[in-house]
């Protein structure tokens, strides 16, 4: 059985203007300890490229987690008027694929949903902690 304990800081030294992030990573899987350090430096140009970055990633996560939740949720049932109309691509989109989608594809969505969700939790947070680091002393 393994245990990860992950411990995360964020700080901005406005003389410099850089900005730190220090990540301890205590890993204890059976029978040992392992301690993953890890420390980086930015300047103010690799704080805007970092938050562009993290920015980008949030905005294609929401989109993903969007498709994936509209494809996950119930299927719709095909009816004359849909047949019809036909305007509502949404929904032909959403009959289309389940046709289509064996459980084994069904898990794996519904697992990657899950993990872009996780992600862009940790993504928005480290966004958060930048931002709260440096406050209104850096314009992006």
């Amino acid at each position: 059985m393994e245990n990860n304990n992950v411990i995360e800081s964020v700080s901005y030294d406005d003389r410099k203007k850089e900005l730190t992030h220090k990540t301890e990573e205590v890993r204890t899987p059976d029978n040992a300890k392992l301690t993953l350090n890890s420390k980086a430096v930015l300047n103010e140009k690799g704080i805007r490229e970092t938050v562009k970055n993290l920015s980008m990633a949030r905005k294609n996560l929401k989109e993903n987690i969007k498709a994936l939740t509209t494809r996950l949720g119930e299927t719709p049932k095909m009816t004359e008027s849909l047949t019809k109309l036909k305007a509502d691509l949404i929904l032909l989109e959403k009959i289309r694929h389940d046709e289509t989608l064996t459980p084994e594809q069904k898990s794996k969505e519904e697992a990657d949903l899950m993990k872009s969700q996780t992600e862009l939790k940790k993504i928005e947070k480290d966004l958060k902690q930048i931002k709260d680091a440096i406050g209104t002393r850096l314009k992006f």
